[in-house]
């Protein structure tokens, strides 16, 4: 398992009062590779990860100029996760706190790729993702001005991408991998 976090708050994580996380690169590479079969890549740049309660503000924030950011897992059975100004998987943002998560991007490529049977790839800019609970407010936004791509490549391979969205743990036709946090209930994969 390749696990990389930049400028993120990840697993039993209590913010009383503000968060601020956030990442900016110009004209640079980030890169996360996970190989072999059951691979889990995790890349979180600016995110709350795992068991995260915040009871202010959250404020989530990617810059990104001219900068190749990539996720991959290689291999039978692999799950890549990449995650960019994100609450993914267990985070709670309370009553009368609030969320704020930005990606922007000028130039560049931002690219998230399992590669292999069974393959499944995950891809969040700026979105609520898994078991996401805010009671305040929530503002996300996805500008990226370059090249965005969420690939899975193999048998019965499952690619998921949100821009700016809310999306549950159990989307209709399948099941997401087992938790590579450790903090969600998932099971089966399709």
């Amino acid at each position: 398992m390749a696990v990389q976090s930049v400028s993120s708050n990840v697993g039993n994580v209590t913010v009383g009062g503000e968060s601020k996380q956030s990442t900016s690169i110009a004209g640079g590479a980030v890169g996360n590779k996970a190989q072999g079969a059951g691979a889990v890549a995790i890349q979180s740049l600016a995110s709350n990860v795992g068991k995260v309660d915040v009871e202010g503000k959250s404020s989530q924030t990617v810059n990104l100029t001219r900068t190749t950011v990539t996720n991959h897992a290689n291999g039978a059975d692999t799950t890549a996760v990449q995650n960019l100004a994100s609450n993914y998987d267990g985070v709670t943002i309370a009553k009368g706190g609030q969320s704020t998560q930005t990606v922007v991007g000028d130039g560049g490529t931002i690219s998230n790729e399992a590669t292999g049977r069974y393959a499944q790839a995950f891809q969040n800019l700026s979105s609520n993702f898994g078991d996401v609970t805010i009671s305040g407010k929530s503002t996300q936004l996805t500008y990226v001005a370059g090249t965005v791509t969420n690939k899975a490549n193999g048998y019965r391979s499952l690619a998921v991408q949100n821009l700016s969205s809310n999306d549950a743990c159990d989307p209709p036709k399948f099941k997401l991998p087992d938790c590579p946090t450790g903090y969600c209930g998932w099971g089966s994969r399709l």
